[in-house]
């Protein structure tokens, strides 16, 4: 039984018939008695995955998209699949599972890269559901959730799913302190709801400054920024902000690229990008494997001078991790550049074949390329003004609100970006 394939399709799972994969662990991987006396991590599992399917046919009754529905199911399977690797015994019935919340968004995003079903998935739902794995023991430490994590959460996923799974790890156990559960479920909750945070997409105070949205793209960006860093907590400083972000740009952009090494992130960015742009292309590839770390280095040390000079500049390089891109998106900020990200869609088993047309001394070992698979963190749009998805074939789309629940071949009929989509851009940076 392929237990992950049965939850996208709102069927029925048994943990027990699971032979393979991460889930098959679950059997056997101890709990905490007093805050799980049902059992092993698969029970509770099973428990509430089959709550989740009730609420998330409670939401499709409420308008919810059918799409979003499925990554509530998704990741109640999978909420708990980082335990195995993480619990540990403290006396007899007792057990920490520190960290699995994040052990299990990176395990997902292994099997968003490898999983056939999972990586047919809208984009969306595959940032969806990671959010959700990551953000499920929010619940649990509610008082400490900054408005900038929250508001940042709206984007990948609809609170609303976040908060139903709260509910259903709450309730799918057998436990001594049930009230408390529930009282820190509702509270998080209220947390939400404090912060601006209880409905998809939302930009905080910033929507308050500029309802209408009258600024440009770019202001807008580095505000939301600062907002959800937390250095911008009233409407006030936010409308100023705005006005000051608006008069500060050398006229520059800066892009960059996102994705597994071999998926063509620097064939597009001389092919296509730079044909259209007339920009700089900054990149490490071409150097052999053990010196890309001085490389990526000098590739840093060139930006700040280029976007002094008003230049368009595409850096080249995996940028996976949110750490590696606020360089750059601090870069862009201090020069007020228009900041412009491109994902690369593919599947980890076409990265390792390109990675094999490679000399061995540039290639990047199979193993550290199907590691990079657990680091990605979807990027919010506090990192970019424009999310560009390029395909393994070469079509390229819009991410937005809407396309990012389409499939591919949907959101590139709907939103397509073309290589003069580019140009006008940058175009677009020098006028502001």
């Amino acid at each position: 039984m392929d237990a992950i394939a049965n939850a996208l399709r709102g069927q029925a799972v048994d943990l027990g018939a699971e032979t393979r994969g991460p889930l098959s662990a679950l059997r056997g991987c101890p709990q905490s008695v007093a805050f799980h006396a049902e059992g092993d991590v698969a029970t509770h599992t099973e428990w509430v995955y089959d709550l989740a399917c009730e609420r998330a046919e409670a939401y499709l009754r409420d308008g919810g998209d059918p799409v979003q529905a499925s990554t509530l199911r998704l990741a109640a399977l999978l909420h708990d699949a980082g335990k195995p690797a993480t619990t540990t015994r403290v006396a007899d019935g007792v057990y920490a599972s520190r960290g699995h919340d994040l052990a299990g968004a990176a395990l997902f995003g292994e099997i968003a890269h490898t999983h056939p079903v999972v990586a047919d998935l809208p984009l969306g739902a595959r940032a969806g559901t990671q959010a959700l794995i990551r953000d499920h023991m929010w619940a649990y430490a509610a008082d400490r959730l900054s408005r900038g994590a929250a508001l940042r959460m709206t984007h990948d996923t609809d609170p609303r799913l976040l908060a139903a799974l709260w509910d259903c790890d709450a309730r799918g156990r057998v436990c001594d302190d049930v009230r408390d559960v529930e009282d820190r479920v509702g509270y998080a909750r209220l947390v939400l709801d404090d912060v601006g945070a209880e409905q998809p997409d939302r930009f905080g105070v910033l929507a308050l400054a500029d309802p209408a949205r009258a600024s440009s793209p770019r202001a807008w960006r580095e505000v939301f920024r600062a907002v959800a860093n937390g250095e911008i907590t009233d409407v006030g400083a936010a409308a100023a902000a705005l006005a000051a972000a608006e008069r500060h740009s050398m006229g520059g952009s800066l892009t960059y690229t996102i994705g597994l090494p071999g998926l063509g992130k620097s064939t597009w960015a001389r092919e296509v990008w730079q044909p259209a742009t007339d920009g700089v292309v900054l990149s490490a590839e071409g150097s052999r494997r053990r010196d890309r770390r001085a490389a990526t280095s000098q590739v840093l040390s060139l930006i700040p001078t280029l976007l002094a000079r008003g230049a368009d500049i595409c850096v080249d390089a995996t940028h996976l991790v949110r750490t590696t891109r606020d360089v750059l998106v601090a870069y862009a900020g201090r020069y007020g550049a228009a900041v412009h990200a491109a994902y690369f869609h593919g599947r980890l088993a076409l990265a390792l074949d390109r990675q094999r047309t490679r000399p061995s001394a540039d290639a990047v070992p199979d193993g550290r390329v199907a590691a990079m698979t657990r680091a990605l963190r979807w990027p919010t749009p506090d990192e970019y003004q424009t999310l560009t998805v390029v395909e393994p074939g070469g079509a390229m789309w819009d991410y937005a609100p809407v396309t990012r629940w389409l499939t591919s071949d949907e959101a590139a009929r709907l939103a397509p970006v073309t290589a003069a989509t580019w140009t006008g851009r940058v175009a677009e940076a020098r006028r502001r």
